[in-house]
């Protein structure tokens, strides 16, 4: 099983009504977005076993086109931990 490992984060500019949180799963990705009072936070997490960092980067910017601040790249550890 793999597990996603790395996430690209960002925030948008608020544009109409709040409407509820979002997220969508494609392939071995998922995009979410959150959305608050004056911004959004936008994001995208992936195995980077199946895409490379710059090739999510190139498509989170193709999907997000009016980002308010420079995406970044956050690795993590992720699986699933046994309680001893």
């Amino acid at each position: 099983m793999q597990f996603r490992n790395t996430f690209v984060l960002s925030v948008s500019q608020f544009l109409g009504e709040p409407s509820p949180t979002d997220y969508r799963t494609e392939m071995n990705r998922v995009l979410w977005q959150i959305e608050h009072e004056h911004f959004i936070n936008r994001g995208y997490v992936y195995s980077s076993n199946f895409i490379s960092d710059d090739d999510a980067l190139e498509e989170f910017r193709r999907k997000n086109p009016s980002l308010a601040t420079e995406p970044r790249i956050v690795k993590f550890r992720s699986g699933r931990y046994v309680r001893n």
